[in-house]
């Protein structure tokens, strides 16, 4: 049996061609053929995929880390993968925010960056960890 470099599950990936994030769920194989597949999932709307492992892994995915931990650093550069939009409708997936401020109830405090420059904006939010994945690219 042919040995296959799987993405781990529960690892998270940005869609280049859509920026969309999603979590690996499982590995598996295609009954018919015996092809091995990725189940993946994704954040803006909970919708569940398959697909080839070799179609998953030829470039179209990028790995963008893993989920904060409490005890993160203040500084770092997160990737928001939760479904909030503005007040402007602008959808926040995919945008890169800075932890300036972490709370002991678990809280960060962040502030976004400006897509089109990428300064990070004067205002700050507060969040869950748990609707960012951490930005293996880059520190504030």
């Amino acid at each position: 049996m042919t040995q296959h470099i799987e993405p781990p599950v529960g690892s998270n990936w940005r869609h280049l061609k859509r920026g969309g994030i999603y979590t690996v769920r499982e590995n598996g194989l295609w009954e018919p053929t015996q092809g091995p597949c990725v189940v993946y999932k994704a954040h803006s709307d909970g919708t569940v995929w398959v697909r080839f492992l070799d179609k998953f892994m030829d470039g179209g995915f990028e790995r963008v880390g893993e989920k904060p931990t409490p005890g993160f650093i203040v500084g770092t550069v997160l990737i928001y993968v939760g479904n909030l939009k503005t007040a402007e409708g602008h959808n926040l997936q995919g945008e890169r925010a800075l932890i300036v401020e972490e709370s002991k109830s678990n809280i960060i405090k962040v502030k976004f960056s400006n897509p089109n420059t990428g300064r990070y904006h004067n205002r700050t939010h507060w969040f869950y960890p748990q609707d960012f994945v951490i930005d293996p690219t880059l520190r504030g």
